[in-house]
């Protein structure tokens, strides 16, 4: 008896199910990885290591472009009347100050699981930066590569959506546990924003022209 939550092996899988596709989108979280890496070890690095990020790189474009986004979203906020705002202080003002408040106001986005543009690719670079030092190593669960080669051999497109940044999904592969496995023929998106099943799954049919008989959308179930 299959178990709450369990992941079922390729093995148990009726090969018939892919005898027709001609696209397969595979989402990221709990179908291709597990979804305790993806929680506490991508968002727990998040947590411990933004002030650092922000120290050694706060001249960089991209971090004083991030800063600025949250400044106009405080200002944002504010007149709309919303229950917390963060300020981000000026950009003469300390710079201690600035990263702290910036800090605080991604740890209060992330909990709400709030994630706009700015704040996906200033997390996503913190991501990169990590699997650089490799204090990250992307997890895979074992069938995923094999499946995935085997299926773009057929000549299936192969489609890796999550609602990070294209850039995290590229990271999780380049530094696998078992080495890069970039050479693996696919192609990355995330530009929907919220995981609203039905929205996404129309939007990336037409994004890669396939009819929906012939494309299949993997995604994580719980069996109940």
């Amino acid at each position: 008896m299959e178990k709450i939550g369990e992941k079922r092996s390729a093995d148990d899988v009726h090969c018939g199910i892919l005898s027709d596709v001609k696209a397969l989108l595979v989402e990221v979280d709990g179908t291709i990885s597990p979804i305790s890496f993806v929680k506490e070890k991508l968002y727990g690095y998040v947590k411990e290591n933004t002030q650092e990020y922000l120290t050694s790189n706060f001249a960089d474009k991209e971090v004083q472009d991030f800063v600025e986004s949250l400044r106009k979203q405080a200002t944002a906020d504010a007149e709309t009347g919303a229950e917390v705002v963060i300020t981000i202080p000026a950009a003469d003002a300390n710079q201690a100050d600035i990263i702290k408040a910036v800090v605080d106001s991604i740890s209060g986005q992330l909990s709400k699981g709030k994630m706009t543009e700015p704040l996906r690719k200033i997390v996503g670079s913190i991501w990169r930066d990590g699997y650089k030092k490799k204090a990250i190593i992307g997890e895979l669960f074992d069938d995923v590569i094999p499946a995935l080669k085997e299926l773009a051999e057929q000549g299936t497109r192969v489609y890796v959506f999550s609602s990070r940044c294209s850039d995290s999904q590229r990271l999780l592969f380049a530094y696998s546990k078992d080495g890069d496995q970039s050479e693996v023929k696919f192609k990355y998106g995330c530009q929907v924003g919220l995981c609203l099943f039905p929205v996404c799954v129309r939007f990336w049919l037409l994004c890669i022209c396939a009819n929906p008989p012939v494309s299949l959308f993997s995604v994580h179930i719980w069996l109940l």
